[in-house]
């Protein structure tokens, strides 16, 4: 798949170029620093076997002198290099997100404490006429609850483009 996905480069018959994936099980007792030691000896080894028909002798000593790493990770938390590399972006973006819905409840709050001052008059008069607190917290909250259920499905349903700016 490589020559479609990539066209114009071609890994598998270039000398210099070299990748390769392996998955494995660390057997049990065996550390990842262990396994790091073992891969990159079993490595040299099998670079030296493989080139040293092709290497003279300076070049076969600077391969043995050369310090091979072979990078072995727990796979625990997948293979998506994705994930390292976006990580910290989408961290910020996520902390943006926060921060905007943070913005937005404080001015749902504020917009309803500019409500109730504005019907102070109004529960004066509800007091005035004998009701009680507790017909009046009711009142309130079933108004709340109210129109917060009608407007949470008109604003998850209104097309985005189309939402009015405020």
């Amino acid at each position: 798949m490589q020559p479609q996905l990539m066209p114009g480069r071609n890994f598998l018959e270039s000398a210099n170029d070299a990748a390769l994936l392996l998955i494995g099980r660390l057997k049990p007792g065996v550390t990842v620093a262990q396994a790091r030691a073992n891969v990159n000896a079993v490595v040299k080894q099998a670079l030296m076997g493989s080139l040293s028909a092709r290497l003279s002798f300076d070049d076969r000593r600077a391969v043995q002198n050369m310090q091979i790493a072979v990078e072995v990770s727990p796979g625990s938390r997948g293979l998506s290099r994705l994930r390292h590399e976006f990580s910290t972006p989408l961290l910020l973006l996520m902390a943006m997100v926060v921060l905007v819905l943070l913005v937005a409840c404080v001015n749902v709050a504020n917009l309803m404490l500019a409500r109730s001052a504005a019907r102070q008059r109004e529960i004066a008069v509800r007091f005035a006429i004998g009701a009680g607190p507790g017909r009046i917290v009711r009142q309130l909250l079933t108004e709340s609850v109210l129109l917060a259920c009608l407007a949470a499905p008109l604003v998850w349903c209104w097309p985005i483009g189309a939402r009015p700016s405020l």
